[in-house]
């Protein structure tokens, strides 16, 4: 690989130009968690699973070659590494994009990133893009916890108001990135859901772009049993557009020259990916807020005493409906159970693959043995034996899986969350002092 020192006005080069067909988004409920690891580390995990492009063989020969670390230009080597990042999210590799990206976006050294923080030494242009990098790192982390403890989609959210501070917000593409969401959006015109989305969203009289209305349309795809296909469709083609716009400034700014159309121009896809059709009784996104409420403090008091009082898990109003799919979101959560079906009683059971869930649908104290609870309207008391309380609204669950005949309910994100943390240690980024 020739080592390029002078970066002003190149063409391409072929390591770049063959690594930017395959930049794609698919939105994957299994999507594997950040594995917070540097570099070198990453080989190993991956362990030969790397697309077979030179790019991609070795990351920080490959860096330092394009950008050399001698080169007078720093914000030249900045937005390199911007670009890089960019193309090995665009491929998958999440977490060697976040490895690239910390350094320049966060002011403290991290034990993963690859090297100490220079966030000081960048410019605020730079540090505007690292920022928008790193949401959509955080993006694609999805629904697992992560850093502080924070969803991927919080995260996300962090990071897109980190890029949308005042003193670099203006270099983003913002009329690019509408210009080419509304070109994608002529393409799923008979498509109504797709349509309402883009009236609703795509104002480009605005003067910023809002990266945070595509998490949330990746959030809402992913939530979706069964998906609607042409929607996901929509929302992954709509990130693959937003990466190639970024991707087309970095790589200018770091002293390529081409024209726009090799960078935005896709190659198109043969094959579709399956959506599930599995079919659940209760609204889905009501199970799932529900159960985002369980930290791992209640999952170890429903482990150790068998049964767990959850505060605020439905708002008004509270009825017998949206119980229903709090309860079966809850039930899933709390029995680590892909799927629950809804059982006539408990019986008493001490069965652990069975769990009852009680609803108050009124502010009230009831006695329970030796002490006095005081419930709110949408408070639930949880529990492995039978409650069976006149003035609580009881369901009962077992666990069950997504072959099982009569579910209830078969939660999409079984397998695919951490636990909440609780605890200064969970809380850490793993600065080092």
């Amino acid at each position: 690989m020739n080592v390029l020192h002078n970066m002003k006005t190149l063409e391409l080069p072929p390591i770049l130009s063959a690594a930017l067909p395959g930049i794609r988004w698919p939105l994957e409920m299994e999507a594997p968690p950040l594995h917070f690891r540097s570099l070198e580390e990453m080989k190993q995990i991956r362990s030969g699973k790397l697309p077979d492009l030179e790019l991609f063989r070795d990351v920080p020969s490959s860096l330092d070659s394009l950008f050399p670390l001698h080169e007078t230009e720093k914000q030249t080597r900045h937005f390199g590494t911007i670009s890089i990042a960019l193309i090995l999210l665009g491929h998958g590799l999440t977490d060697e994009c976040h490895d690239l990206i910390t350094p320049l976006s966060w002011p403290d050294d991290i034990h993963f990133a690859h090297g100490p923080s220079i966030y000081g030494q960048v410019s605020p242009s730079a540090r505007t893009y690292a920022s928008y990098v790193h949401s959509l790192v955080h993006r694609k982390e999805a629904f697992h916890h992560g850093e502080f403890g924070m969803m991927g989609f919080q995260n996300a959210n962090y990071w897109s108001n980190a890029a949308s501070s005042p003193t670099g917000a203006s270099s983003l593409p913002h009329t690019d990135l509408y210009r080419e969401l509304k070109s994608l959006a002529e393409e799923f015109a008979d498509h109504e859901p797709v349509q309402m989305w883009c009236s609703t969203n795509l104002d480009d009289t605005s003067p910023v772009f809002d990266a945070r209305m595509l998490h949330k349309l990746c959030a809402n795809v992913l939530k979706q049993n069964p998906r609607d296909s042409v929607m996901q469709t929509f929302a992954e083609r709509a990130v693959e557009s937003e990466i190639r716009v970024l991707l087309t400034k970095t790589l200018r700014n770091a002293g390529f020259v081409f024209h726009d159309s090799v960078i935005l121009q896709r190659q198109k896809d043969n094959c579709r990916v399956e959506v599930s059709t599995e079919a659940n009784l209760v609204d889905v996104n009501i199970a799932l807020s529900a159960s985002r409420k369980v930290s791992s403090a209640h999952l170890n008091q429903f482990r150790t005493q068998g049964s767990v009082i959850l505060r605020g898990i439905l708002t008004s109003p509270v009825n017998e409906s949206r119980a229903l799919a709090a309860a079966a979101g809850l039930a899933c959560r709390l029995l680590d159970s892909p799927g629950c079906r809804l059982i006539s009683d408990a019986n008493g059971s001490h069965n652990r693959d069975v769990v009852e869930v009680s609803f108050s649908f009124k502010e009230q104290t009831l006695d329970v043995g030796n002490e006095a609870l005081y419930f709110r309207d949408g408070d639930v008391w949880v529990s492995e034996k039978n409650i069976n309380h006149p003035s609580l609204t009881k369901y009962s669950f077992e666990a069950a899986t997504k072959e099982s005949p009569d579910l209830t309910f078969l939660d999409p994100l079984h397998g695919a969350r951490g636990e909440t943390p609780t605890t200064v240690v969970q809380w850490s980024k793993g600065t080092i002092f």
